[in-house]
């Protein structure tokens, strides 16, 4: 009885084994994040009798689905697909707050920034509330994001806004930075919507 051709199949798998765990060892993990979206024009409007309304940005609330470190792709009504080696710096949630919150700032007051706050204890007169209820690609063609959002007087409790907002931003590549980059965008777009009301309610000159 020969011995030898088990031994063989034997060392011969463990050199393949060894061969796919350097292949998987070579491919390293990318990190992606979420950037500011500057407006077309470089800067807010500057008139003077245009204020900047002071914001506090509460509540963000997302589906915990989208609030991990891989990046997820919808690939139909009721599938997604989690990247194993593509990830997002830091958990979604708190980069989509950031960027929100740096593109309000451009957008309500140019220049003249730091009008949005994430601190409950700062006195701003509007808390704006955000629930993100999907925001993700769509099989690398396509962003969506649809958020509810209100903003409220703090003085009195008040809703002076209350909105649905939904919108679609086309990837312009194949790449998961494409999908950064266009959900960016998205972002950025519901950004304008929110700005467009704290402009509409704000009274003249700068608000704290």
């Amino acid at each position: 009885m020969n011995r030898a051709f088990p031994i063989r199949i034997i060392v011969l798998y463990i050199v393949m084994g060894a061969f796919l765990a350097g292949c998987t060892a070579s491919k390293p993990t990318s990190y992606y994040i979420l950037t500011e979206k500057a407006l077309k024009n470089g800067t807010a409007t500057n008139e003077r009798d245009i204020a900047c309304p002071g914001v506090e940005l509460g509540q963000v609330s997302f589906p915990q689905y989208l609030d991990g470190a891989n990046i997820m792709t919808r690939v139909g009504p009721n599938r997604l697909r989690l990247s194993e080696l593509h990830h997002w710096a830091g958990p979604l949630k708190e980069n989509f707050a950031r960027v929100l919150a740096g593109n309000l700032d451009s957008r309500l007051c140019g220049e003249n920034g730091g009008v949005v706050s994430r601190d409950s204890r700062s006195g701003k007169k509007y808390r704006l509330r955000v629930n993100v209820l999907r925001f993700e690609p769509f099989r690398r063609k396509r962003v969506r994001l649809r958020a509810r959002w209100s903003v409220v007087n703090t003085k009195n409790g008040e809703a002076v806004c209350t909105r649905l907002s939904s919108h679609k931003h086309s990837i312009a590549g194949t790449e998961h930075q494409d999908v950064a980059a266009a959900m960016s965008q998205a972002v950025g777009s519901l950004s304008a919507d929110i700005a467009k009301c704290l402009l509409r309610i704000a009274p003249k000159g700068r608000d704290g």
